[in-house]
């Protein structure tokens, strides 16, 4: 649709060459190692905002990071700073669907990964792991002081 080829229009070009890729261009799967070699290729302030380090958004500002496993925490600040009670609905969010993984899968296009619950871990190998860490560095700082 639309508004994926409005955020994802950049990486495909890059991946695929082009200044202007074509319609059938979305369409067609691209392996994660394409996708980590193009972001971390790219300035981060020139990245689309789906991309580019959570940083960038934190520059200007106090703030306070907060796991999803503990947003309760912040709708009671909220609660308190705000002047109504019982604003936000608090949410217990957890990740406990089982998770398989793929050995290579940063190498495998999209339709050959059949497997639901597929491991983030199967989309690393060391290189890919290095571009990640190192290009998103202050956010894996910042990840460290997260209530």
């Amino acid at each position: 649709d639309q508004g994926s080829q409005y955020h994802t229009k950049a990486v495909i070009a890059g991946v695929a060459e082009t200044d202007n890729p074509r319609p059938d261009d979305f369409y067609k799967s691209i392996r994660f190692f394409y996708f980590i070699n193009y972001i971390t290729s790219q300035p981060p302030y020139m990245l689309d905002p789906h991309w580019c380090p959570q940083y960038l958004y934190l520059q200007h500002g106090v703030y306070r990071l907060f796991k999803l496993d503990n947003l309760d925490t912040l709708y009671d600040i909220l609660e308190k700073i705000s002047d109504k009670k019982n604003l936000y609905t608090k949410l217990n969010v957890s990740r406990t669907n089982k998770t398989v993984d793929i050995k290579g899968a940063f190498s495998l296009s999209a339709e050959n990964i059949q497997t639901p619950g597929i491991s983030t871990n199967s989309f690393y190998n060391a290189e890919i792991r290095q571009k990640v860490e190192s290009y998103f560095a202050l956010d894996f700082t910042l990840m460290l002081n997260v209530s």
